[in-house]
């Protein structure tokens, strides 16, 4: 009977960087193998067993035999093997270096979305491995330090995804609203507006309220940004340890930030 494959369209980088990791969380006595530079034969073997074991019913097809078989076992392999060469060419000869991807001008709240995508992708890999080590009656420790690093990735994609989950909008008397959030910054000493390099000082506006908690100016960044994810028409606010973003309605101006406003946003976090 022929494995059922499923073969995804990925980049050689997320195929192979995705069975290495895959492969060590299942063999963690064995030394870490660099994607980039082990040699190609022993990357290729674990791209083969994470196509074998992760992406096709390799394993279910073994179990249903109800007997050790060796031939028919080898056969299954020898006939993933040979999809997975069809599919992709480059399994042949070594492909790297990796084609670097382009730089990284991700929109604030688009690039979080993308590492919440990569969070819960590790999550998977994390607890499919302890599900097969279970299997394997591997050492109990290797398996809790599985499902611990489970619990804390889970616990990270909890608290950026309430970014996108947590109420975002104030209703108004007239029908209009608004959407923000707040990014708590507590151990950085300097002000974030979303920008990969400090703003210069003419695009930045210091308004008259002063932050009880870090004693800093709240500054205001002048025009408003685009951070991805609907969220077009941004006005931020920072002082040393919060960001305020809050999106603006198109014919709206942003409204005055107060001391009192600012110390209920450090209240609520």
């Amino acid at each position: 009977m022929q494995p059922l494959l499923h073969l995804p369209n990925w980049p050689i980088r997320r195929l192979v960087s995705e069975a290495v990791l895959a492969y060590g969380l299942r063999h963690q006595e064995e030394e870490y193998i660099d994607y980039e530079r082990a040699p190609w034969p022993l990357v290729r073997g674990a791209v083969l067993a994470f196509l074998r074991h992760q992406l096709t019913d390799y394993d279910s097809q073994l179990r249903a035999r109800c007997e050790h078989d060796p031939a028919y076992r080898d056969e299954l392999a020898r006939t993933v093997q040979e999809a997975a060469y069809r599919k992709y060419r480059w399994l042949g000869s070594d492909p790297r270096p990796f084609t670097e991807p382009p730089g990284d001008d991700t929109l604030f709240l688009d690039g979080l979305a993308k590492e919440l995508a990569n969070l819960r992708t590790l999550r998977e890999h994390l607890k499919s491995a302890a599900r097969d080590l279970r299997r394997s009656s591997a050492p109990k420790d290797q398996i809790s330090a599985l499902e611990d690093e489970a619990a804390r990735v889970t616990h990270r994609i909890e608290r950026m995804y309430g970014i996108f989950t947590e109420p975002k909008f104030t209703q108004e008397a007239d029908g209009n609203y608004g959407h923000s959030f707040v990014l708590s910054r507590p151990e950085q000493r300097e002000y974030y507006f979303f920008h990969a390099r400090t703003l210069p000082p003419n695009r930045i506006n210091y308004i008259a309220v002063k932050c009880p908690r870090c004693q800093a100016s709240v500054a205001q960044r002048k025009g408003l940004i685009d951070l991805g994810q609907t969220y077009n028409r941004v006005a931020v606010w920072s002082c040393h340890c919060l960001t305020y973003a809050t999106y603006v309605p198109p014919r709206w101006r942003p409204e005055p930030i107060t001391p009192e406003e600012w110390a209920n946003l450090l209240e609520a976090l």
